[in-house]
This record gives C-alpha cells, structure tokens and sequence, in this order.
C-alpha cells in the first residue's frame, strides 16, 4: 500500500533541505525531496522552480512539524549573548582599514571581520567564540 505523502516546506537552499532531511530520517520520518537535483546542478532556477519541496507521510505530519519547530528553537537559544547586559543584541565588528587601504588603490573594499562582537544595548566588546 502506498503512503500517502502530504507536503511540508520548502527550502531555496538543497544543502538546507538535506539537513531537515536527514534530520527527519534521523527521528524515523520517512520524508521525500523533490527538484533536489535540478536544483543543485542549475542554482539560477531555484527561484523559478519554487526551491527544493519536502514531503512527509500525512500521519506523521504534524510529528514533523512539532520536531522541526523543536529544533529550530534550540538553534535561537545557543546564539550568543553580551557577557555584560545578557540580550543577544550583537553586530560582529569589521575593521575599517582594509576597505580604506583598497579604495586608495583601486581594489574592491570588503571589511574584515575583527574577531569580535559588539553589543548595540551596552557598547561591551566581546571575542567571538567558535
């Protein structure tokens, strides 16, 4: 008997759509990718193609969509947080010498990011940690 499948997201990335993938093999959702391949060998269509479909069996639908949103709230509260005020208000700092430095000679400015992030609420300079 064929499962019924029902459609559950789209992703404009294929590598974004593999790891939701695997991560619903990994909890023992079978889950079908559609335009996976198309989509990887011709990247100027993802928009036109309407990006990589996933689809899961109706009955697990909302096991799915329960384990999905699951995961992505865990991801939000490892970001990181100002050692001093604790918001997750950050900006990584750039140095503002290397874009000088390429426009004075003629070569294409992009800023280096410094290692470090700054807190918008208190002003505290923090190291990024890896």
């Amino acid at each position: 008997m064929a499962t019924r499948l029902r459609f559950f997201a789209t992703y404009f990335d294929p590598e974004e759509a593999y790891i939701v993938h695997g991560l619903l093999q990994a909890n023992g959702i079978l889950s079908q990718m559609q335009d996976t391949e198309t989509l990887t060998m011709q990247p100027d269509l993802r928009i036109a193609l309407g990006g990589v479909k996933i689809f899961v069996p109706i009955a697990q639908f909302r096991t799915t969509k329960d384990l999905v949103s699951q995961t992505l709230a865990e991801n939000r509260q490892t970001e990181d947080k100002c050692v001093n005020c604790q918001t997750q208000n950050l900006r990584t700092m750039k140095s503002p010498i290397l874009p000088l430095l390429s426009f004075w000679f003629g070569l294409v400015p992009f800023a280096k990011h410094t290692g470090r992030k700054k807190c918008r609420s208190c002003g505290i300079k923090q190291p990024i940690e890896l």
